[in-house]
């Protein structure tokens, strides 16, 4: 079947819109994910952890959810999100080459990226910690845009971590899922049992009503 991809972007980001109305309407889905695509191909290029850029990503979408990016500043935000994400979590800092990325492809200068990066960390509630579960998620996601396998990444000593990680993630999500659908079955029967003891009360209203009326009768 033909797709049309421009009325396919169109509709994606229709979505997005009305999904998100708050968010500045210059901004789109397709700009985000195209801006997301060239920051991890740059950051490959770069030597850089796709782990930090997975939390540069969750950073970025924290700032994008509070309606703080826009078409405009898009590229300086991802930039301040990179900066504070590789401070995070990479154990060689590599900013001097991320400087050089944003200044020459982004044409955004140091003394930019700079002054910016506090007001996105006050933003960012001062608190630079994700949890692990979202850094797999968008880490496994990056990979398969990259169409690569962790084990190819990683290597087999940390891809055997990472598996670990991730099946102890699975399964304290199933044990969650589990707990919910147990609690939610609980509620269930509780509100079964209400609604009969109520019936339950009716019924002996009606009952003693009608058996006074049958002594007034009398």
């Amino acid at each position: 079947m033909f797709v049309n991809h421009k009325e396919l972007k169109q509709d994606l980001n229709d979505q997005f819109r009305e999904k998100f109305p708050q968010l500045p309407a210059s901004l789109t889905l397709s700009k985000i994910r195209n801006l997301k695509k060239k920051t991890l191909l740059a950051c490959v290029g770069l030597g850089i952890e796709i782990s930090t850029v997975a939390i540069a990503f969750i950073f970025f979408e924290q700032l994008i959810l509070k309606a703080l990016v826009a078409k405009a500043n898009r590229k300086l935000s991802m930039a301040v999100c990179l900066i504070l994400a590789a401070k995070f979590n990479e154990e060689k800092l590599l900013l001097d080459p991320l400087f050089d990325f944003f200044d020459r492809t982004w044409s955004l200068e140091k003394k930019e990226v700079i002054l910016a990066e506090l007001g996105a960390f006050v933003h960012l509630d001062f608190s630079l910690h994700v949890a692990q579960q979202h850094i797999l998620v968008v880490y496994t996601r990056l990979l398969k845009v990259l169409l690569r396998s962790s084990k190819n990444y990683l290597g087999e000593e940390a891809h055997g971590e990472y598996t670990q990680t991730l099946g102890l993630w699975k399964q304290e999500r199933e044990e969650l899922r589990n707990m919910l659908l147990l609690q939610q079955q609980h509620e269930h029967e509780q509100e079964e049992l209400e609604a009969l003891l109520e019936r339950d009360e009716e019924d002996e209203e009606e009952g003693e009503g009608e058996r006074g009326s049958e002594a007034g009768k009398r």
